[in-house]
């Protein structure tokens, strides 16, 4: 009894020192943040959960650190996300300091530390700032799609509307952003759990965790900028949330995952776009520079493509022409003079049920075309007047 005894003991003290040697080897390989100092109370008021060790991906943030120095990798999460940053400092933008002031100085009613009027983001300060970022545009991204997170329950029930299978807009677990400083870093990353190497932007779905995932390689002299890899981000994170919204089942239409991800990101910067790519194969078609000037002249000239076309379009390759400027026309049309129709419409598109109750992208273009005349009495013909008329009218 007495040896039994002795070995439960010995057991639980090597429990506690491997415990204890895991939080030494996570405070070895996480530097503190300069400016909360890690401190739960002061991320509690900012809406935020933790620095340093936690899942990520398929792993944890050890893995994605691993091999860095200490100080290379900074890690935050917050209400709905989680965002690993491995990239150096960026200057401010000149014409943009005041806005990013604005933004600081939420920051710094509960961070003091947070300097006044920088000229320059340390990394640690570009992670605050991204995740609140993030956190905005998932705020605006939810009132576009008519939802709170209220709406969401943590699985699926038995009865009422069918909203997916978790908190995070039907998913079960958080969203996630990797942001790489080189292209190999990025495929290192992405390639044990895709199979892929690609030069841009990795969008991916963890089944078994359930929860959407964006790689992003910082490198592009487009995105190097605050406001370049701001715009990038909020690009994404618009793809990842459609695709999220009532559980990723199906891929959504290409013209409204397209569309939205383009309206979203203009609406921080109008001069910004991200080109899709895919694996293996060229960026979809270079657009015009000024896409609100583009679609004024194709609605004048009642020129470009008919919806009909764009209900065709399976993914990113297909676009050719004017194909991304009528889609972002039509989804900012809807979003903005459509605003309760259009929530209905996404949320009868992404919650399409078969006979067993199970979600189906079975036949989404038809089902398109019945929503339309459901809700607006259109079709396609009628909407592509519309949205002509629409953006003939707006003011330049």
């Amino acid at each position: 009894m007495r040896a039994l005894l002795l070995l439960v003991v010995a057991v639980f003290a090597l429990l506690l020192a491997g415990g204890a040697r895991a939080q030494s080897a996570d405070a070895a390989a996480f530097a503190p943040c300069p400016y909360c100092d890690d401190d739960p109370a002061l991320l509690a008021k900012l809406g935020l959960v933790r620095h340093g060790a936690m899942p990520f991906g398929a792993r944890d943030s050890l893995a994605v650190a691993a091999g860095a120095p200490r100080g290379t990798w900074w890690f935050l999460e917050s209400a709905h996300f989680r965002v690993a940053l491995g990239i150096g400092a960026c200057a401010i933008e000149p014409a943009r300091i005041d806005a990013v002031e604005r933004e600081l100085a939420l920051l710094r009613a509960v961070l003091p530390k947070v300097p006044r009027s920088p000229r320059k983001l340390d990394p640690p300060l570009r992670l605050h700032l991204a995740v609140q970022r993030l956190e905005h545009s998932y705020a605006r991204i939810q009132r576009a799609l008519g939802v709170a997170d209220a709406d969401f329950p943590e699985s699926r029930p038995l009865d009422g509307p069918f909203m997916g299978d978790g908190r995070f807009l039907g998913e079960k677990d958080k969203f996630e952003f990797a942001i790489f400083a080189s292209e190999a870093d990025h495929n290192a990353w992405i390639k044990p759990f895709s199979g892929a190497t690609v030069t841009d932007t990795l969008r991916w779905h963890f089944s078994p965790q359930h929860k959407l995932h964006a790689s992003v390689p910082a490198h592009d002299s487009d995105i190097r900028t605050d406001l370049g890899l701001h715009t990038h981000l909020v690009h994404n994170l618009a793809h990842l949330m459609l695709c999220a919204y009532k559980h990723f089942s199906y891929d959504p239409p290409a013209w409204l995952d397209e569309g939205l991800a383009i309206y979203f990101e203009k609406e921080i910067d109008p001069n910004a776009i991200t080109l899709e790519g895919q694996e293996g194969g060229s960026k979809s078609v270079r657009p015009p520079a000024n896409f609100a000037a583009r679609a004024r002249a194709l609605a004048q000239s009642d020129g470009g493509p008919r919806f009909a076309r764009l209900l065709g379009l399976r993914e990113v390759a297909d676009f050719e022409g004017d194909d991304l400027v009528a889609s972002w026309a039509i989804a900012k049309f809807l979003v903005e003079a459509h605003p309760q129709p259009f929530a209905r419409f996404v949320g009868a598109l992404k919650g399409q049920l078969d006979e067993r109750g199970v979600p189906t992208g079975r036949d989404l273009g038809g089902l398109q075309r019945k929503l339309l005349q459901e809700l607006w009495q259109w079709n396609p013909q009628q909407l592509d007047r519309e949205w002509r008329a629409w953006f003939s009218a707006q003011k330049r």
